[in-house]
């Protein structure tokens, strides 16, 4: 599924502008950077964040949840498909050595 990235993995980055103090990245970074997209939709959701267009909000904003939810899909499919893959190896590897 969706997770955070490590500050390492991280592939975003936060710039102040208009003269805001710097502190305000860090506050940025400990607020988003260990949301879950779950987290991330209740935060958002609220009332009190505005957005210059309502109806934006209400269509883009489920988007989170759901490209969370295919990617969790695509998590299980990959596990899936791993374990067949060792499943075959391993039985390739058996047969070899019987036939030894």
């Amino acid at each position: 599924g969706m997770v955070p990235a490590s500050y390492e993995e991280r592939r975003w980055n936060f710039v102040c502008v208009h003269d805001a103090p710097r502190y305000l990245e860090a506050a940025l970074l400990e607020e988003w950077s260990t949301c879950t997209p779950k987290k991330a939709y209740e935060k958002l959701w609220l009332p009190d964040v505005s957005v210059t267009n309502q109806k934006d909000k209400e269509l883009q904003l489920p988007k989170i949840l759901e490209f969370s939810s295919v990617f969790d899909t695509t998590g299980m499919l990959e596990t899936l498909k791993n374990r067949v893959h060792d499943l075959a190896r391993r039985r390739i590897e058996a047969r070899r050595k019987a036939l030894q």
